[in-house]
């Protein structure tokens, strides 16, 4: 039994992380978009609503957002589109697989429109995008998924679902702790402080 719970472990913490990055190496960066695509279409004109932020001001938040990551990425820049919405779901700001990140009137109401933190926030969504977690959250879901139904067989839904359920979560976590690493990076390179981001969570 222990030495079965030390392979579940090691498959947990190395095997399926590694064998999902492999997955994510085969599959072409259209695919990314294209799900990433989906999501927007269906978010938009729905949950999310036209920006009501002036043109000048979201002018400026873009310049000071694309020119942070050039200075850190340079030739090596991710492709990104920045989205600025308005809507129902308040203060936010999230990456979609493909590039596309989107930002709320809300949350650039909420700092003051603070160049600094909107950057801070932004290198934090850039990071998932560069990271392609998006596609890489499907690819270990998948293999969490069918690895816990594969161990406990059908004892249980419940029982199958929960450890994919928890292990889903930490992999999550594991990919914010990563986002947030990005955001420290793209800040220092740009010349801006990272306690900036105690104010936005503030």
């Amino acid at each position: 039994f222990a030495v079965i719970l030390m392979l579940a472990v090691a498959a947990y913490t190395y095997g399926i992380p590694l064998a999902s990055r492999m997955i994510l190496a085969a599959v072409p960066l259209s695919v990314d978009r294209a799900i990433g695509d989906v999501f927007f279409e269906s978010m938009d004109g729905a949950t999310l609503a036209p920006s009501r932020l002036d043109t000048p001001s979201q002018a400026r938040l873009r310049a000071a957002f694309e020119g942070a990551v050039s200075r850190a990425d340079g030739g090596a820049l991710a492709a990104t589109t920045l989205e600025f919405r308005s809507g129902d779901i308040g203060p936010n700001a999230f990456a979609l697989p493909g590039g596309r990140i989107v930002i709320t009137d809300e949350l650039v109401s909420l700092v003051g429109a603070r160049e600094d933190v909107v950057v801070g926030v932004l290198a934090h969504e850039y990071g998932h995008v560069k990271a392609r977690h998006g596609v890489r959250m499907v690819a270990q879901s998948a293999l969490l998924r069918t690895a816990t139904s594969l161990l406990l067989g059908d004892f249980s839904a419940v029982m199958a679902a929960a450890p994919a359920l928890l292990g889903e979560q930490a992999y999550s976590r594991d990919f914010e702790r990563e986002a947030d690493a990005e955001s420290v990076r793209v800040m220092k390179a740009a010349g801006l402080s990272p306690a900036a981001m105690v104010s936005f969570f503030e």
